[in-house]
């Protein structure tokens, strides 16, 4: 999923992640799927350790083997989390007298997928 961060002074990212990783490891936990934020404007800084890749902000979601149910969930579970953030920025519009053209659009957006995930989410996708 393509993250959008439209105010640098919205911490979009750690409100997704939640203090110490704790709404990722949530989902994990529930799901044993990986989740991955990465991308520009990540914090993450990649292999080389000198930069963040060179790519959209995202998150990213897998899972082991064919569990689809389990990845599904994580979906599920990851989109919940984006809903509550999208009402956090909402409200942190609302408090700055911000456009309200910044929270017409929603700040997540399905990326690039398998096929077999293409299969998995055919309902939740636009």
């Amino acid at each position: 999923m393509f993250l959008d961060k439209r105010h640098p002074e919205f911490n979009l990212v750690p409100m997704l992640i939640g203090e110490s990783g704790c709404h990722m490891r949530e989902i994990h936990q529930a799901t044993n799927a990986r989740l991955r934020v990465r991308g520009r404007g990540s914090g993450h800084l990649e292999v080389d350790g000198a930069r963040e890749a060179p790519v959209p902000l995202m998150v990213a979601i897998t899972s082991e083997g064919v569990d689809q149910a389990h990845f599904r969930t994580a979906v599920e579970m990851t989109i919940s989390k984006l809903r509550i953030v999208q009402g956090l920025f909402e409200h942190f519009c609302q408090q700055r007298a911000l456009s309200e053209s910044l929270t017409r659009k929603s700040l997540w957006r399905f990326g690039e997928m398998s096929k077999d995930a293409e299969i998995v989410l055919a309902d939740l996708l636009p």
